[in-house]
């Protein structure tokens, strides 16, 4: 039975599920129940979460540092930190999925068809979902939320693909031949997946916390309670794992490719997270094996085959940058085609090849194959993006996403080369895009203390 109680801090209603042990008999829109519990009909209810997502879309959104989560995972009490961390999920992500639902509710009429209705529905209901839930107070209750959590990452991986099927039916329809009408679904997709960076690292992190603390594995000791986060992330470690996922997807492509010379010094580190990383770096190499295997087929073998080069490397200071050199002798890109490489949905794969690449990844996210294989690191790095043209987008966008860069030069007729840039600063805040609908300058401000996390919203 749907029920609401009554929130003083917000000012506007919580919305929870209260068991009622009888059913509505009356026709009439509330009922009181005592206790500050109201009975009301799903029709009012309805309204109601739509009337709190107009409200905490106007909400300022708080972002982290990882210097917090790294501080985090060393204050000695694991299961109070998840319980913080819990709580802080609770608050701050309905946030973010109010502000993304009042932005996609004022897109253009003519970009809003199927598809991205249902990406509509899924920021609505995962908001009405985790707006359900009651305070969270003890461990029993992160354990109820570490659910509801995970439905609503298994909803939000079909963002991207949903995403990715918006455009190309508007771009097999000929609507993006209009200049305007491309740059405005652009800067929309970039400003809806920069958000999304963020907002399904909270959901990560948290998922990655009931793991190490609920359900620690033989690869957790007890006691830790970093998340997704790994404090000395080995730079050299990740790109030979982007180079097993990116060898995968070229070899069921070409039946091969080429090999990968990693150089440099393999034992830089630093606080992040390693699917990000995965999930650029594997990009960056996606698209030089593919590269190399389009420009030079040549006789079987890989020796007849230039192999991609990847270079490690990075200042001591702490301010220092660290960084990974992408480099390929596929030919290179035009000039005047580089800034196009940057746009959703360009790529120089034929009319079928897309079609057929965008059915693999719908397929790929169907709910019920996700359920059978659940995991907490359902991320890009995971899907079969080949031809589509939204991998390059969406790895400058992870790059960006705590204050680094990826950037691209090339040499036509040679090859092109990739520069991936992070900061050592730990303090840096992660990049959440500011939206019109805030209507006041509040943030939440995070400190870690000896006796805990504490929150607190300035002004």
């Amino acid at each position: 039975m749907l029920a609401l109680l009554r929130n003083p801090i917000l000012g506007v209603p919580t919305l929870s599920r209260t068991c009622v042990p009888h059913r509505m008999l009356s026709t009439s829109m509330f009922t009181d129940l005592g206790n500050d519990t109201l009975r009301i009909t799903e029709g009012r209810m309805s309204e109601l979460i739509h009337s709190e997502l107009h409200a905490m879309s106007t909400l300022g959104q708080a972002g982290i540092t990882i210097q917090q989560l790294v501080d985090l995972s060393f204050m000695p009490s694991s299961s109070g930190v998840l319980l913080m961390t819990a709580q802080f999920v609770h608050r701050e992500l309905p946030v973010r999925y109010a502000v993304r639902s009042m932005e996609l509710e004022l897109m253009e009429e003519w970009v809003k068809n199927s598809h991205f209705k249902e990406i509509q529905n899924i920021y609505s209901s995962t908001f009405a979902s985790l707006r359900m839930c009651p305070h969270i107070a003890n461990e029993k209750d992160v354990t109820r939320f570490e659910k509801v959590i995970a439905d609503v990452q298994l909803q939000h991986a079909r963002v991207i693909p949903l995403m990715a099927a918006t455009v190309y039916a508007h771009k097999n329809e000929g609507r993006l031949e209009d200049p305007a009408r491309a740059k405005y679904l652009n800067l929309m997709v970039d400003k809806l997946f920069a958000a999304r960076v963020s907002s399904e690292l909270l959901v990560a992190q948290l998922l990655a916390m009931c793991k190490d603390v609920l359900h620690p594995g033989p690869s957790h000791p007890p006691g830790w309670h970093g998340g997704a986060l790994e404090i000395a992330c080995n730079l050299d470690s990740v790109c030979r794992d982007a180079v097993k996922i990116a060898t995968r997807h070229c070899e069921a492509q070409f039946g091969r490719a080429p090999p990968v010379k990693i150089l440099g010094d393999n034992s830089l580190a630093l606080p992040y997270f390693p699917h990000e990383l995965r999930f650029i770096l594997a990009e960056l190499l996606s698209n030089a094996m593919s590269a190399t295997m389009s420009k030079d087929s040549g006789p079987d073998g890989q020796s007849s085959v230039p192999a991609v080069k990847m270079v490690i490397s990075g200042g001591a200071g702490e301010d220092s940058l660290l960084g990974v050199m992408v480099q390929d002798e596929g030919g290179g890109i035009p000039l005047d085609l580089c800034l196009k490489s940057k746009e959703y949905a360009y790529t120089s794969k034929s009319k079928e090849e897309q079609n057929k690449a965008l059915v693999r990844m719908l397929e790929y996210v169907d709910k019920p194959k996700l359920r059978e294989h659940e995991t907490v690191e359902i991320l890009p790095a995971n899907m079969p993006f080949t031809g589509l043209g939204f991998g390059i987008p969406l790895a400058i966008l992870y790059a960006n996403h705590f204050g680094g860069e990826l950037k691209f030069r090339s040499l036509e007729g040679y090859g092109t080369t990739a520069f991936l840039h992070l900061t050592k600063n730990a303090n840096h805040a992660e990049n959440i895009h500011s939206t019109r609908w805030h209507t006041r300058n509040d943030t939440y401000h995070i400190r870690c203390h000896n006796s805990g996390l504490v929150t607190a919203r300035g002004f």
